[in-house]
């Protein structure tokens, strides 16, 4: 039976090392799924979350964005799911 190619990614993912905090929103969020699905997660997802309304992500960032959608927010989206790994898994 032939899997997935992000079956096959996620694997890898599970695999390896790094312990993580994953945080989307939008079409994005399909990744937590993604991650979910495949047996294994408890190795490597720490915890996920999708602040998808704007106060949700507000709370998230510890503060209003100036847009949800840009390079800014996300960067700070991956900043503050960062610091949350470190102190679930130090």
């Amino acid at each position: 039976m032939r899997r997935a190619p992000q079956e096959q990614l996620v694997r890898q993912i599970h695999d390896a090392p790094p312990r993580i905090v994953i945080c989307a929103t939008g079409g994005g969020s399909r990744a937590i799924a993604d991650l979910l699905a495949v047996a294994g997660a408890s190795r490597s997802v720490l915890a996920a979350a999708i602040p998808y309304a704007e106060t949700a992500l507000a709370e998230w960032l510890g503060g209003k964005p100036r847009s949800a959608c840009s390079s800014a927010t996300a960067r700070a989206m991956a900043m503050a799911a960062f610091e949350k790994a470190r102190r679930y898994d130090p």
